[in-house]
């Protein structure tokens, strides 16, 4: 077992109940077994030291890490080809800044649509999808009403979606269509 990427992905997890120590979270989860198989040690040291969901620059990274900053530049945009972490250039001087996102929404579909990697990883890749698009719903699901979203009167949903399926409907498609192009089959993932 690998502490470093243990502790990275408890850090990334959308699951309240592994987040929270509701349920043991050990190398036997599907978002530990995906980093271990993609995370260099040097990968879950620099996600260690940047925030979820926060921009940071390379130079404030390498400033954390005690690293020079061409050492941390290659180290995230490796995370960035990976689909770990994700470019950002929201800011005054529109200078690039990296995210590190939750999994869903964030790594778990950038991860899906890097071909090279998915072939790599085999099962594990839609199985981490899989997971990681229920799990999170697990606490919460049965505090949700049936019924109470119709995605297609939300004003927000319908500009995504100029037809009949929503932008995550879209979305999910175009994503589970790149699973089935390397003839992956979803009941085989759990």
């Amino acid at each position: 077992m690998r502490p470093l990427i243990l502790k990275t992905a408890r850090m990334l997890t959308d699951c309240m109940d592994a987040k929270f120590g509701l349920v043991r979270f050990d190398e036997n989860r599907v978002e530990y077994k995906l980093l271990d198989a993609i995370l260099t040690d040097d990968m879950a040291r620099a996600a260690l030291k940047m925030s979820v969901r926060r921009p940071t620059t390379p130079e404030e990274l390498a400033r954390k890490l005690r690293w020079s900053v061409e050492k941390t530049q290659a180290v995230l945009d490796e995370m960035a080809q990976i689909g770990i972490v994700e470019y950002n250039r929201h800011n005054a001087d529109r200078h690039k800044q990296y995210v590190l996102p939750i999994f869903v929404v964030g790594s778990a579909e950038n991860l899906m649509l890097n071909k090279e990697l998915v072939k790599k990883l085999g099962m594990l890749a839609p199985q981490f999808f899989y997971e990681m698009s229920l799990e999170p719903l697990k606490l919460i699901a049965g505090m949700v009403p049936p019924g109470v979203w119709r995605g297609d009167r939300d004003p927000v949903y319908r500009k995504w979606a100029p037809g009949t399926e929503t932008g995550q409907q879209r979305r999910a498609s175009e994503i589970s269509g790149r699973i089935a192009m390397f003839g992956v089959d979803y009941s085989t993932a759990l």
